[in-house]
């Protein structure tokens, strides 16, 4: 459900963007059309975007739902061919692996201090950096508001130690030092823009730097660092992912 609202605008930005260069445009929306979150992101496309057409390619009547409230002059019915089949959980990271690994082909190491840059998408680097003396306790931050208290912590800290930081600060959310490693980013501009993707490979909280694999030439361009939840490995095999907004 958090990646909702990214994904909506990201679409909404695309269509903008394309609008000014082509008179029509075609958008092939991903096929997940059921359930709560199906008909709930398809439906918000349709909404926000209006299209002149909306095609159904369906095998009998699964995403009639998405378009009770359409106009019924604007919506073409497709059969899906019996010959089309799906493609496996295998095939698909097949296909996304190989198109991570070429991007990230020509990676360059980047070192950056955290406070050059701002952060989108997370908690991390928003509020007031907080003394801490704690042996568990890597670095602690204030954040705005009720929002709490940011604690990260060092990798398997033990349940008794959190509890105890959850005693001493108010409304924790708990970081833990490493889990950043393999977490792709978006490299924005000043507008916004994400120009380039990018991979974490540590962000040193003491020394407050953050160093990343992209495959860019420079960083002059680079204003926002925008967490995403998947991880990589420095060449893009695929290697799990954290929650949305976990930093």
């Amino acid at each position: 459900g958090l990646h909702f609202l990214p994904y909506i605008v990201g679409t909404k930005r695309l269509v903008s963007h394309s609008l000014a260069k082509a008179d029509k445009i075609i958008i092939n929306t991903p096929g997940w059309v059921l359930g709560d979150g199906g008909r709930a992101i398809r439906k918000a496309e349709i909404d926000l975007l209006e299209p002149d057409m909306v095609i159904l390619m369906q095998r009998e009547a699964e995403v009639e739902p998405l378009v009770k409230t359409y106009d019924p002059a604007k919506v073409l019915r497709v059969t899906v061919s019996k010959k089309a089949s799906h493609t496996s959980p295998g095939d698909r990271k097949f296909l996304r692996e190989r198109a991570s690994k070429k991007y990230f082909k020509n990676n360059i190491r980047y070192e950056v201090s955290t406070d050059s840059v701002t952060y989108d998408r997370g908690f991390i680097f928003s509020g007031k950096p907080v003394a801490t003396e704690d042996e568990e306790t890597v670095y602690v931050e204030k954040l705005p508001g009720y929002e709490g208290t940011i604690v990260v912590v060092k990798k398997n800290a033990s349940a008794q130690t959190l509890q105890n930081i959850a005693k001493k600060y108010n409304m924790v959310r708990f970081v833990e030092e490493g889990e950043e490693k393999g977490v792709i980013i978006g490299l924005l501009d000043g507008a916004g823009t994400c120009t380039a993707l990018g991979i974490i490979e540590r962000i040193d909280y003491k020394n407050r730097k953050i160093s990343f694999f992209a495959p860019v030439k420079d960083l002059n361009a680079l204003k926002t660092i925008q967490f995403g939840s998947l991880k990589a490995t420095p060449t893009g095999e695929e290697a799990g992912f954290v929650t949305p907004g976990y930093f």
